[in-house]
């Protein structure tokens, strides 16, 4: 370029002879000539070493490049309750209790210290209920969290507490690829546990006030062979009298998994579980049902003539004798 340019400087002399222009203009193409075969002669160097560089690259052994992805799921605001943080809290407590404890946003209110008592449960996140959120365990659809579930289960009955990996919780709407029918509120994800590659047990009990107890065992098999399969089986009880009225809740709980990996393809697993609840409700009270009445007021249970008599006032619009307060329809 810097002999171009020079072929098109311009010469202030205006006296220069058509002579000398002549010669400026042949030494300039003779620069010109020399610039592009040194131009030539680097660019066939590079060529060359360009192709020794393939023939090389060609001779030398293949390498393979392998690119492994892993994407963690979010959806909108998600928060993701490991097992380490559900340890903190008592055990045998209700997942959607710990969830509360643990999210921004969301409300959880039982009648009871662990959380068991489906009628009286209530789970709110940012406004929507708990009938209104999505719940999955380990992708299987568990339907309606709320008492009247008649699409499902509820994960208190579904799984043992000590027996979840983790759960996440997403505030905002639910996933598209969570299997639930109502996700307008979110979606709760558990992911059960795997049996643990070591052979082993656990064994927990835990007492409290009102005759409360909870037992929980587990075993583990351990590897069991060449192929590694693997599974464990669980046990837990639960047993505590209302703290109010006459009754008493008891649940009794068994799970089994198994695990079959197949080589490096993936893995087969099988799961079994187990509930059985007898649960004595609290009864449910209205604002005005607590100051009129007062807060240790409950069923008429077991006094049922007492039941009786005040069926027939409130079928008739009267109001109990001795009982404070007035009657509305």
């Amino acid at each position: 370029m810097c002999t171009a340019i020079t072929g098109y400087t311009f010469s202030p002399l205006v006296e220069a002879s058509h002579a000398a222009r002549a010669a400026e203009v042949e030494k300039t193409q003779r620069t010109s000539a020399k610039t592009t075969a040194k131009t030539a002669g680097k660019t066939h160097a590079v060529a060359a070493q360009h192709t020794a560089a393939q023939h090389q690259l060609a001779s030398a052994k293949p390498e393979s490049l392998k690119v492994s992805v892993q994407r963690i799921r979010s959806h909108s605001a998600e928060v993701a309750v490991t097992r380490a943080v559900m340890d903190r809290f008592i055990e045998g407590s209700n997942p959607m209790q710990v969830l509360a404890q643990t999210t921004p946003g969301a409300n959880f209110t039982s009648t009871d210290a662990f959380g068991l008592d489906t009628y009286a449960n209530n789970l709110y996140v940012r406004g929507f209920t708990q009938d209104q959120i999505g719940a999955t365990l380990d992708g299987m659809p568990l339907g309606t969290q709320g008492f009247l579930n008649d699409n499902g289960v509820s994960i208190t009955q579904a799984m043992i507490q000590d027996d979840i990996a983790g759960m996440t919780m997403s505030q905002g709407a639910g996933a598209l690829d969570s299997f639930s029918a109502q996700n307008l509120g979110g979606a709760m994800t558990y992911v059960s546990s795997d049996p643990k590659d070591k052979a082993g047990g656990k064994i927990s009990q835990t007492f409290g006030s009102y005759n409360a107890f909870r037992t929980y065992a587990r075993v583990d098999s351990g590897v069991l062979n060449s192929t590694g399969t693997k599974f464990y089986a669980s046990f837990a009880r639960t047993d505590t009298d209302l703290w109010k009225g006459m009754g008493y809740q008891d649940e009794l709980q068994a799970n089994a998994k198994l695990v079959q990996p197949v080589g490096n393809r993936g893995k087969i697993t099988a799961f079994f579980g187990y509930g059985d609840f007898t649960q004595d409700n609290y009864l449910a009270m209205t604002k005005n049902m607590w100051q009129t009445m007062g807060r240790n007021s409950t069923y008429l249970t077991p006094d049922y003539n007492k039941a009786k008599q005040w069926a027939y006032y409130g079928q008739n619009g009267l109001m109990p004798p001795r009982l404070p307060g007035s009657y509305t329809r």
